[in-house]
């Protein structure tokens, strides 16, 4: 069940600039759920690591990085000219998070640190399954 709404990421996609970063028509839902996945993620993260994050903070975290996956399928104007038609676009590829700025608050709004971690495709749990050293045996000594 997704923490954050449509409206929220919406008031956050119209805020903070001369031209709203969302076109007012297209389907948020895809861009929350893609969103819940990855907060479900870093919140499983950050309980392993012995960090709780509030609801409040998971529910941020989600509107933000909604945000951040509509802005990205729907790149937005860096700057714009009318006359012979000439666009520059926000964000690189390849620039993950980083390449917007709800991505940057989503990382920035993350104290645990996982959601860098997992935007960079980074595993958070090693598990050893050998024997403790103590246990071990020296290949000279085996069988």
């Amino acid at each position: 069940m997704a923490r954050t709404n449509p409206n929220a990421v919406q008031t956050l996609l119209r805020s903070g600039a001369a031209d709203s970063d969302y076109d007012g028509v297209s389907s948020l839902t895809p861009h929350i759920d893609t969103a819940n996945v990855i907060v479900t993620r870093v919140n499983t993260c950050a309980v392993s690591k012995g960090i709780t994050l509030s609801s409040t903070e998971l529910e941020l975290i989600e509107r933000w990085l909604a945000a951040h996956s509509y802005v990205m399928s729907d790149q937005t104007y860096a700057s714009k000219k009318t006359g012979e038609r000439s666009a520059v676009f926000h964000g690189k590829t390849g620039m993950s998070l980083e390449a917007t700025k709800y991505g940057q608050m989503a990382l920035t709004l993350d104290i645990s640190g996982c959601l860098k971690a997992i935007s960079r495709g980074i595993r958070q749990e090693v598990v050893w399954l050998g024997k403790a050293p103590s246990d071990q045996i020296d290949y000279s000594d085996r069988d």
